[in-house]
């Protein structure tokens, strides 16, 4: 199988909002994580893409998005996800309606 993992990298610090503000990954993650796992018992954990999402427009925060497999080798030639956001946020609907199969049968009934 496969885990997916988007989690905030660099936003503002909120700690005193929200304490501990301890959430943050750096590029350095899904490397850390996948020798973590290894240690832990979790010998077919294999990273299969970490980044830090660059800042867009619409969103001033970056993310850090890490893909691990288990469970032996993915079927083929892994797929790796785009690190670049679309510019927009109509840009970012748009591509996240077209390319869902769920999302385009809902906005197809719902007329959007």
């Amino acid at each position: 199988g496969f885990l997916y993992l988007n989690v905030p990298s660099a936003c503002q610090d909120h700690s005193a909002v929200v304490p501990p503000d301890s959430w943050r990954f750096l590029r350095d993650a899904g490397q850390s994580f996948e020798r973590w796992g290894w240690r832990n018992g979790f010998e077919d954990l294999r990273l299969i893409q970490s980044f830090v999402s660059s800042p867009t427009k619409y969103q001033n925060n970056t993310d850090a998005v890490v893909v691990f497999a288990r469970g032996g080798s993915p079927s083929g030639k892994a797929r790796l996800l785009t690190q670049q956001l679309p510019e927009d946020r109509d840009e970012l609907r748009f591509d996240s309606l077209s390319r869902n199969r769920c999302w385009r049968e809902a906005a197809r009934i719902l007329g959007g």
